[in-house]
């Protein structure tokens, strides 16, 4: 029973968490007791639940609630902004938030880099291609001129 868990957890008998917390006397005996098994009233059933740091809760049921609730990021992304899993989209946007100014100023440089980065390949790749070009038509000149000369 989770009154009776949360009751052993605290290590304290009944009737001295009772007292420490200004419950009346038997208030949680009342419940917990297999010969008593009593129903406490809406108000007292919230006090008892937070004395033993238990969550009073009325509401729609929870499963609904969770069908609303964002979906949680991917374990990738919470592990590289150092979030717990199951962190929202809500949960990055405040630790990004958290970033310094040269912080942000160096993702928004590292981003730009990343997407020049093809055409800077492409333009390497391609002057690596003259460049050899132009040793081979020079290393063809010289062959003619020692030849010739």
């Amino acid at each position: 029973m989770l009154v009776a868990d949360a009751l052993a957890r605290s290590g304290k008998g009944v009737l001295a968490f009772e007292m420490e917390h200004g419950l009346k006397p038997s208030s949680i005996k009342a419940i917990v007791s297999p010969a008593l098994r009593q129903t406490p009233s809406i108000d007292k059933a919230e006090m008892i639940a937070r004395a033993l740091g238990l969550e009073f809760y009325v509401g729609p049921p929870r499963a609904a609630q969770d069908q609303d609730a964002p979906p949680p990021l991917p374990p990738r992304l919470c592990a590289r902004l150092h979030l717990p899993d199951g962190a929202t989209e809500a949960d990055a946007l405040a630790a990004i938030d958290l970033l310094s100014h040269s912080g942000h100023r160096a993702m928004r440089i590292a981003a730009v880099l990343k997407a020049a980065l093809p055409a800077i390949e492409t333009q390497t790749r391609a002057m690596a291609q003259a460049l050899g070009d132009i040793q081979a038509a020079l290393g063809g000149d010289k062959g003619s001129d020692a030849d010739g000369g």
